[in-house]
């Protein structure tokens, strides 16, 4: 089952989106893991259970009960489907903790999870470059930004989101950051380093999708701030981070009207309706949330109400307010505070960790943080990439704890209960 569990989180990264098909992909994996979990269950291994593991799964059992009630309430396919989502999202996270078990899977996995994207990348750059369109995606004309057209049709050349894709994508770029930084980290020939980053950065361009663009402006800004945090200099880190608050207010003023045109282009542009509309949503949707703030309105009355207004059956494109205003404070909670609980976690790690294990907490901190901020714009379930990483999340917890953190990239040559003789460095 680890090579099948490994076959899935490579392949993973190409899953259309449930809409373009009758059978899911990933609910046909996800009966097949929960079938073998199921079939675990009275033969435990005996692994101890952590404090951060336990918050996490007591956490997501309330999540999974919220989306429960509100589907008892409100009775609509909109529910079945969130409800069915959150289970098959914690079947792959339990997937993955179960699954890694010894740093080597973990690296193994996370080999896997590096080449599904980087493939994912490469194909729809071919799609853009070249104007295959396998699945009658891509629309006649380029999309315009700061009121210049693009080079390139809009594509991901697979029917999936936007805001899915530029996910998936950020999730496998702090790995090659890290590796650019550190020689000795995962990556350890430079020149793959490069290709990787320029592959993603292609894939992050033709995908045209701001969120996307967003969430690798957060990624590249928390690396910016941690390598400065880690200065020994507190006298230049001080400076550093006072002179370039004072040159950005400085520059934001001086260049006030230049800002206001690329705002007017990036944000607006020829699809400034669309901006608008999803503020309108956004609005609607809190208005909804008012009416019954404990248990929400189920998702379908947000997409019922926005149609009323707009005229047109679209979703709000904000997860947080679809997730507020669908299952109220009871399923907003633990929704948000799943990911907080997550990222503090990670950070502590990032910071107190033992190396090489830090920066991999680390690179999962950043990849975090991407996907917060692209639910900003993005509905849509927890995907299954973001999956993946909370399963590797638990499991580096897990590893960290045991001690089971010994010189794997020292005894590639040594037997393979090696590092369970070593003592964390």
């Amino acid at each position: 089952m680890e090579y099948f569990y490994n076959f899935y989180v490579f392949v993973h990264p190409i899953f259309p989106s449930p809409q373009f098909s009758v059978i899911p992909p990933e609910a046909i994996f996800g009966a097949i893991f929960g079938i073998y979990l199921l079939c675990k269950l009275p033969f435990p291994r005996h692994r101890p259970t952590y404090s951060m593991q336990k918050v996490f799964f007591y956490l997501f059992i309330w999540l999974w009960v919220a989306d429960l009630i509100t589907l008892i309430r409100i009775q609509s396919f909109d529910e079945i489907r969130h409800v069915a989502g959150r289970t098959l999202f914690f079947i792959f996270v339990l997937m993955a903790h179960y699954t890694v078990v010894t740093p080597e899977r973990y690296l193994k996995v996370l080999r896997c999870l590096m080449w599904g994207v980087l493939s994912l990348a490469a194909f729809t750059t071919f799609c853009a470059l070249t104007g295959f369109d396998p699945f009658r995606l891509m629309p006649k004309n380029p999309r315009t930004f700061w009121g210049v057209s693009m080079g390139v049709r809009r594509t991901q050349g697979i029917p999936m989101s936007y805001g899915e894709y530029g996910l998936i994508l950020n999730a496998v770029l702090p790995l090659f950051l890290v590796s650019l930084w550190k020689r000795d980290f995962f990556i350890r020939s430079r020149a793959w380093v490069f290709c990787g980053l320029f592959v993603l950065a292609l894939g992050l361009f033709v995908s045209q999708s701001r969120n996307s663009w967003l969430a690798t402006f957060f990624v590249f800004n928390f690396f910016g701030m941690w390598w400065i945090s880690k200065s020994r200099n507190p006298a230049l880190k001080g400076t550093v981070i006072t002179g370039a608050l004072v040159f950005s207010i400085l520059t934001f003023l001086a260049l006030s009207d230049y800002f206001s045109f690329l705002w007017e282009g990036f944000a607006l542009g020829r699809q400034s309706g669309t901006f608008y509309n999803r503020l309108e949503s956004d609005k609607i949707a809190w208005a909804l949330f008012m009416t019954n703030p404990v248990f929400g309105v189920g998702h379908e009355a947000i997409t019922n109400a926005i149609a009323q207004v707009r005229g047109l059956d679209v979703v709000v494109h904000n997860g947080y307010m679809d997730q507020l205003a669908g299952c109220g404070l009871f399923g907003f909670i633990p929704f948000l505070c799943i990911q907080l609980f997550t990222l503090s976690k990670l950070l502590r790690m990032s910071i107190s960790g033992p190396s090489p294990w830090r920066f991999f907490a680390l690179c999962l901190t950043a990849s975090l943080i991407a996907n917060m901020s692209l639910l900003l714009g993005y509905k849509g379930f927890f995907s299954d990439t973001f999956a993946v990483e909370y399963g590797l999340a638990l499991s580096l917890v897990e590893l960290w704890e045991k001690g089971k953190v010994g010189a794997v990239y020292e005894s590639q040559n040594m037997p393979s209960d090696y590092y369970l003789l070593q003592p964390g460095r």
